[in-house]
């Protein structure tokens, strides 16, 4: 399925933030004692004994600024929602385990909650009738607290990361929408992928509401991509969902395909993006 990314890359913004408090800082309190300093102590005079104390003056001077622009910069972080430190010290990514099938498949059901909107509103029936079709060997989480915040899955042409449970799917949807459900998801969740065996295929990239906007998306991306094994991935996203494009490309993907999709108005997205990752110096783009 589609790629969803709903973060704007937020840790990398809030670093460039913490960076740009304190060159300004420094800048601000710089100017203002240079100014200080050639007007009373004709700055710089190494042999004035004046200047050296306002030399440590403008030494604390500088400190305490910066300490209170930090101060202040985490202050505003906690009450966006951000808490960076208590998040980047509690998150951990790692492959998932059997005992989180129903955590990922909430997540997906979350995630991915405008799709499944037709077969039904409630999350955790979603969750329910696809939870079963997991195969977990392929999903990596991101955890905080014990709890499952994110989930992506990579897998090749041997095998996708998940297929359709028929008996599932009537149980928790009804017969009918359980067996709309297995044909539709049928091709979305175990479609042939036509390239080499050696390259990984990025899919159910997805965070939970709460802990969307907070960069999760791309640290899980990036240290999953790293525990896989493969050095080279394909993932493929809509041409609506910019802000995924935006972060991707960013990350370092690069786009090398655009189908058109036949039924746009239907499915409300025009084309479908590939795109490509390689950790290689070298590299030849797949054909897809």
């Amino acid at each position: 399925m589609e790629n969803h990314i709903i973060s704007k890359c937020g840790i990398e913004h809030m670093f460039l933030r913490i960076i740009h408090c304190i060159i300004m800082a420094f800048m601000w309190t710089t100017f203002i004692g240079m100014s200080f300093s050639r007007k009373h102590y004709g700055f710089p005079s190494r042999q004035n004994k004046e200047n050296t104390i306002f030399l440590k003056n403008w030494i604390v001077t500088f400190v305490s600024l910066l300490t209170a622009t930090w101060k202040m910069f985490h202050f505003v972080s906690r009450v966006m929602g951000l808490e960076i430190w208590r998040e980047l010290m509690n998150k951990h990514i790692r492959k998932a385990t059997e005992h989180d099938r129903y955590a990922i498949a909430l997540c997906i059901a979350d995630g991915f909650e405008k799709d499944f909107s037709a077969l039904s509103k409630d999350n955790r029936k979603i969750a329910s009738a696809i939870a079963t079709g997991l195969q977990i060997d392929k999903f990596y989480v991101a955890e905080t607290e014990g709890k499952i915040m994110a989930t992506m899955a990579i897998s090749d042409s041997y095998g996708r990361a998940a297929r359709v449970d028929k008996p599932s799917m009537r149980k928790y949807l009804g017969f009918l929408k359980g067996l709309i459900a297995s044909t539709v998801l049928k091709e979305e969740f175990e479609g042939q992928l036509d390239f080499s065996t050696g390259i990984g295929y990025i899919e159910f990239v997805t965070v939970r509401k709460e802990y969307r906007r907070k960069g999760i998306a791309m640290l899980l991306l990036k240290e999953s991509m790293e525990l896989s094994g493969y050095q080279e991935f394909i993932l493929d996203v809509t041409d609506i969902n910019t802000t995924a494009i935006q972060c991707y490309l960013q990350f370092g993907f690069k786009e090398i395909k655009r189908i058109p999709e036949k039924h746009a108005k239907q499915k409300g997205f025009h084309a479908k993006i590939y795109m490509f990752y390689s950790t290689k110096n070298q590299y030849i783009v797949p054909i897809i």
